[in-house]
């Protein structure tokens, strides 16, 4: 464990995230989003693949006013087979918050997990608050917004045999307490061998069909999500307006080419540019992708849409380029 900060911890909101050393600039995006909405301090626990140094981080994190605590520590459960890793765009990292009771401390009442491809858009503080009072009073142990309304028609609900519906589990809101006192991570663990051949959306899954029915539904605007909504490019201005935290769900991300379309991947890079220099974060996917990508954002004028089109063009010029030099060297 690294500890970085040190105060009175209980008066905060405790944020949680898992992840591994590929996705550090994506966590670093998403915490220095969160640390510049939120009105007061707020702690910060991270679970990480690898033993963990503070100048892994940026030191506009490390220092931020709004950050009373950042406690990491590193992920260490062994010989743990995880259902579904290596067939998706994921790690098993996903799979770390069914942990969250071997690292983070008892005296905590309530958690607030996010994953790493969220930004958030709008202050968080008032609003977490007034639903932290609804899930002690609801006695469920999590609250999560809903994906899936609950229909017999999606292969999901027969798939898990969910009798209600389905949640996205990139934001849960954690009764902590509850959550030590049934055990909640070992009982997860049973469950995912349970399930384990059903398992297609990986730990959201498994925590659906865990918790079924179970939960304390939480506004959209905690987890909007882009997978489920094919014309989110459109919505900036609700977005900008309304939403707390902004989910790129799904394959393509904002680091991909095909994912920066417009004015909504700018709320991913502009939190980016302010623990980096460079105007864009662009990751690899296919070369011949990239490319048609590239074009067809050019074609559809989309690219004169981003804050910075100029800068965007280049680095992503120098980005396939880089494609070219990776083959030769091959």
């Amino acid at each position: 464990m690294i500890k970085i900060k040190s105060t009175q911890m209980n008066d905060y909101l405790n944020f949680v995230f898992c992840f591994d050393k590929n996705y550090n600039l994506q966590a670093q995006t998403c915490i220095i989003s969160l640390l510049e909405k939120v009105s007061e301090p707020i702690n910060i626990f991270i679970i990480y693949s690898e033993p963990f140094s503070p100048d892994t981080f940026s030191a506009k994190i490390n220092n931020h006013q709004m950050l009373n605590n950042l406690k990491v520590f590193h992920y260490k459960e062994q010989d743990i087979q995880f259902p579904n890793i290596g067939n998706g765009h994921v790690s098993q990292a996903t799979y770390y918050r069914f942990f969250i009771s071997n690292y983070i401390s008892s005296t905590e009442e309530f958690l607030i997990y996010m994953d790493v491809d969220i930004v958030c858009i709008n202050d968080p503080v008032l609003k977490f608050k007034t639903e932290i009072k609804k899930l002690k009073k609801s006695k469920f142990i999590i609250g999560a917004s809903v994906e899936h309304h609950h229909d017999k028609e999606l292969e999901v609900f027969n798939r898990l045999n969910l009798k209600k519906d389905y949640f996205n589990a990139g934001v849960l809101l954690i009764n902590y307490k509850l959550w030590r006192k049934n055990s909640t991570g070992s009982q997860l663990l049973k469950h995912m061998e349970l399930v384990k051949d059903k398992v297609r959306y990986w730990d959201q899954d498994v925590l659906n069909s865990y918790f079924d029915s179970k939960f304390l539904i939480l506004s959209e605007e905690f987890n909007y999500s882009t997978a489920t909504r094919p014309h989110y490019t459109k919505e900036y201005n609700a977005i900008n307006d309304d939403v707390t935290f902004l989910h790129f769900s799904g394959k393509i991300k904002p680091w991909h080419i095909k994912g920066t379309n417009g004015e909504v991947s700018e709320f991913y890079h502009r939190n980016f540019r302010l623990i980096n220099k460079l105007k864009y974060h662009l990751l690899k996917r296919n070369r011949k992708l990239d490319s048609a990508d590239l074009l067809s954002l050019i074609f559809f004028l989309k690219v004169f849409k981003l804050d910075f089109t100029i800068s965007f063009l280049i680095q992503s010029l120098r980005h396939l380029y880089s494609f070219q030099n990776n083959n030769q060297k091959i």
